[in-house]
């Protein structure tokens, strides 16, 4: 997930993740930048240590083509992999995918750091379905790859809160709007604004003030959490703090 390739690999005889972060084409200045750059949020990010967010190991820097990060390896897969899936999903699996989440959001704020990316393919899931946080700390803006409505702009647009679609400073209650995107996600088994261009999800959250049609065959208390995280409101939304000591 997120920018760079995955590529399975050994750390100290355990099976882990390399995900390579391509400089190629930078310049030396360019590289060293980009490294400056995540050096300090890495080195707190080494130091994490929650069963909800993916460990990272280590950094590869000794290689220019690419920037190096070394990751827990996960033998789940996705959680968007799991929604994917052919089969029911029952409720109290959603239940703690949910919560999973949400605490290993409420674990990076506590170590005060932004996710900015926030999705189901940004969660892995342990052998027994556990639900961890990746790709956290990391979202770099590449305007290459980004449409011109989301020039500049660092994540996923049918995730993306209104306020930051319209130009506001990333904030706590960004990645708050983009986890009731993941709870529509987990319990719909959906994909939020599915098959709209990045303009047109532009007009339908930031213009019309919409959010995507919530099945009334979802539990009442996940309706009331989705629709108070995705509040148009930034300050009325709930912190992950909140969300956690609500669970």
């Amino acid at each position: 997930g997120g920018q760079g390739t995955v590529h399975l690999a050994e750390y100290q005889g355990e099976a882990v993740c390399l995900k390579k972060m391509s400089q190629l084409g930078m310049s030396a200045a360019d590289r060293q930048r980009m490294f400056s750059q995540f050096s300090r949020e890495l080195a707190i990010m080494v130091r994490l240590r929650s069963p909800r967010i993916v460990l990272v190991l280590g950094v590869v820097t000794t290689d220019p083509s690419y920037l190096g990060l070394v990751l827990e390896y996960l033998p789940g897969g996705s959680l968007r992999d799991a929604l994917d899936a052919e089969g029911a999903v029952d409720a109290e699996r959603q239940r703690v995918w949910s919560a999973d989440v949400a605490r290993g959001m409420a674990y990076l704020y506590k170590s005060r750091i932004e996710h900015r990316d926030l999705k189901s393919l940004n969660c892995l899931l342990t052998h027994d379905g556990r639900g961890k946080v990746c790709d956290f700390g990391l979202s770099k803006c590449d305007d290459l790859a980004a449409t011109r409505a989301t020039a500049g702009l660092c994540g996923t647009p049918a995730f993306m809160a209104p306020e930051y679609l319209d130009g506001a400073m990333f904030h706590q209650k960004c990645d708050v709007y983009s986890y009731a995107m993941v709870l529509y996600e987990i319990w719909t088994r959906g994909f939020p604004w599915e098959g709209l261009s990045p303009p047109q999800i532009i007009a339908k959250v930031v213009v019309q003030r919409l959010r995507p049609e919530v099945p009334p065959s979802i539990p009442r208390d996940m309706r009331a959490r989705m629709t108070a995280c995705w509040a148009h409101d930034a300050s009325v939304r709930p912190s992950f703090k909140d969300i956690v000591t609500s669970l």
